[in-house]
């Protein structure tokens, strides 16, 4: 607004100094005389307000510089070939305060096996977290050496042969309970290197010969039936070879009964021999067990009076 009215006052100054000089050329040539002096103020009046006025009229003003207005009066221009974000990160907001752009230090890249950039130094720390250490200057954790597996102790090859005969043992005493004569203890007999089981057992007495052999037949056939192939053999190691060592393979039979000699002396005497293979055995169906004949099914037989 005052520099719109003190453009008004100097057109209006310039018209009147134009109005003097009019007068007082026309006052001259009619032969008038002024003094000399209003005349010439007058015209120095007129000849400052039109010097004015024309250096008024071709002045300028100068462009304010970011420097002394703190604002950019142009955006600084970006390269054609310039990525989106160089704007950005040359010194933030093109619209920044100063057009020159802040140029920053490009930060360097790490090239550890990782591919992870290191965090540039232009960059502020963030309060409350530190900046992760570089894998370079991390410590180097140590892994304790992998505990070397101890060897194996070699078996006990005695015990294993103890605890099959155990168990050989055990499964013959129960199949044997409450059968034969049961006054004698019976005697059992395990081979490991063949597999073959021995029973000896006296017969229980009875009426007559044949009615004793029925009751052998019939213990026989009960213990078979309880005998169990549970127990495994194994290989017994011998220098560079090694020896089979077996399970109950076969079951086989003594049975004595006491007989008076001819010199009246009283003594067991084998009334019968029987011999059964595990495969013989395990082929038996036990739940018609009543006509099983065990004298056929024997792999040999014998009995005294036959």
């Amino acid at each position: 607004m005052p520099a719109s009215l003190f453009g008004i006052a100097m057109i209006a100054a310039a018209v009147t100094a134009v109005a003097f000089a009019v007068l007082t050329v026309i006052r001259l040539s009619r032969g008038r005389k002024a003094g000399w002096r209003k005349y010439a103020l007058l015209i120095s009046l007129a000849l400052g307000v039109s010097s004015f006025i024309a250096l008024g009229s071709t002045y300028e003003a100068p462009e304010t510089t970011s420097r002394e207005t703190g604002m950019e009066t142009q955006a600084p221009e970006i390269a054609l070939n310039a990525k989106p974000d160089d704007a950005f990160s040359q010194g933030g907001n093109s619209a920044g305060t100063d057009s020159t752009p802040v140029i920053t230090e490009e930060p360097a890249k790490n090239t550890g096996s990782e591919g992870s950039s290191a965090p540039s130094a232009s960059q502020p720390e963030t309060p409350g977290h530190e900046p992760s250490a570089s894998p370079d200057t991390e410590e180097a954790v140590t892994t304790p050496p992998a505990a070397t597996p101890e060897q194996s102790e070699e078996p006990d090859y005695d015990l294993i042969m103890s605890e099959l005969k155990k168990e050989v043992a055990e499964t013959a005493s129960a199949a044997l309970s409450g059968r034969f004569d049961t006054s004698v203890e019976p005697e059992i007999v395990f081979n490991p290197y063949n597999g073959s089981l021995l029973i000896k057992a006296q017969a229980s007495d009875n009426l007559t010969a044949s009615l004793i052999r029925k009751g052998i037949i019939a213990d026989m056939r009960d213990t078979l039936e309880a005998i169990r192939f549970d127990a495994e053999g194994f290989e017994l190691p011998a220098g560079k070879e090694s020896v089979p060592i077996f399970g109950i393979e076969t079951v086989a039979f003594n049975i004595t009964f006491p007989t008076t000699n001819a010199k009246g002396v009283t003594e067991p005497v084998i009334v019968l021999k029987a011999e059964f293979s595990k495969a013989t055995l395990q082929a038996i169906n036990w739940e018609n067990k009543l006509s099983v004949n065990i004298e056929k099914l024997a792999d040999s037989f014998w009995y005294i009076n036959d």
